[in-house]
């Protein structure tokens, strides 16, 4: 009965062994892909700066229609692929607004347009930090 009992015992450590292996390869991945997300997250600042100094305060150089759709499109793809899906909408609308004070278009309204980035950033906040969102409009 002793060795049954101890091949039993053996068994248990084995399985709680890969049970924790299991819970800490998923954590290690789990991080890795937070913190992959936030290097991309905060990647994509400088296009939010520049668009955004540029509607307030322009600096007579030229607006670049293709640079901007370009980086537009590509910060959107990495969005819908990786989330978090409530900054997809706010990203349109600060792009469409960031597009608009640029091309100093009447229509443009500033307060609007802050409030716009400051959603977006707010949604990637959550994501960031693992937070639920709530509705900002």
């Amino acid at each position: 009965m002793d060795k049954l009992a101890s091949v039993w015992s053996f068994l248990a450590v084995v399985v709680i062994a890969w049970i924790t292996q299991r819970i800490i390869l998923s954590d290690e991945k789990r991080k890795k892909v937070d913190e992959t997300k936030l290097s991309i997250y905060i990647s994509w600042m400088p296009f939010f700066a520049e668009s955004y100094a540029r509607c307030l305060e322009p600096n007579g150089k030229p607006f670049d229609r293709h640079e901007f759709i370009r980086k537009k499109t590509e910060i959107l793809g990495i969005s819908q692929i990786m989330g978090p899906g409530e900054a997809m909408g706010a990203f349109l609308t600060f792009c469409d607004l960031a597009k608009k004070g640029i091309q100093r278009n009447p229509s443009f309204h500033g307060k609007t347009f802050h409030e716009s980035f400051a959603a977006l950033n707010y949604y990637l906040c959550c994501e960031i930090h693992g937070k639920r969102t709530k509705n900002t409009t």
